[in-house]
């Protein structure tokens, strides 16, 4: 008998040990309560429209997202600061102006960003909130910059922040054929400038002894 609820107790530990064994990866393998995700096509200049691509997703539902931001920074300083508002339809370029409705027609200026929110494009199904906006750059940032990517909910869950693009490149530097005619002209300006101190600074002719010897001879012929 005490064999039998030995071997009961035992097989209940067992039991209990592989509920936990496989609790704990269900738990480490949980989902963050938010996640975002974006690409960016085209470069940081004022030459190139930029195509963003955002998408959110919350485990709460995409009416959990309070903000979405896209950070134009150098040095983890924000050069200009886009804000969008899932649940308000609203995006806002933060300290140029009040929100502007998603598809609201205008004109939107930040220090550098320009944006129409009239071609801002949005789905939203589920869980996941996408996005998708172009854009265009009133001025060239300085290097170093890039665009990052951040969302909260509204229980205040963050995604941390995202590097979107690469650091904007250094555009300062000669080509080589500017560099093969900036030292052709030195060269041509230097032999010129040469040439003219050289003329400037020719020495006097000196007597010569054969005309000196020349005129003697014509002397004492005359004189005879």
């Amino acid at each position: 008998m005490r064999r039998g609820i030995t071997g009961v107790f035992v097989l209940a530990a067992v039991v209990l040990a592989g509920s936990a064994s496989l609790a704990v990866p269900e738990a480490a393998a949980a989902a963050p309560p938010i996640q975002a995700k974006g690409t960016v096509d085209g470069a940081l200049n004022t030459k190139t429209t930029i195509q963003v691509r955002l998408t959110v997703s919350d485990v709460q539902g995409w009416q959990n997202v309070d903000t979405i931001n896209l950070i134009l920074e150098l040095r983890h300083r924000p050069l200009d600061h886009l804000q969008i508002s899932p649940s308000a339809s609203t995006l806002e370029i933060l300290g140029f102006g009040p929100p502007a409705r998603l598809g609201q027609a205008g004109l939107m200026l930040g220090a550098y960003f320009k944006i129409e929110p009239s071609k801002v494009t949005t789905s939203a199904r589920g869980t996941t909130f996408a996005l998708s906006m172009p854009m265009h750059l009133l001025a060239n940032p300085p290097p170093g910059a890039r665009l990052t990517l951040t969302a909260r909910d509204l229980l205040g869950n963050s995604t941390g922040l995202q590097t979107l693009t690469p650091p904007v490149k250094s555009s300062s530097g000669f080509s080589i054929g500017v560099l093969l005619a900036a030292i052709a002209l030195a060269l041509f300006v230097g032999g010129f400038a040469g040439n003219v101190v050289s003329t400037r600074r020719r020495p006097p002719a000196r007597p010569s002894i054969y005309g000196a010897v020349q005129r003697r001879m014509d002397q004492e012929k005359s004189s005879a």
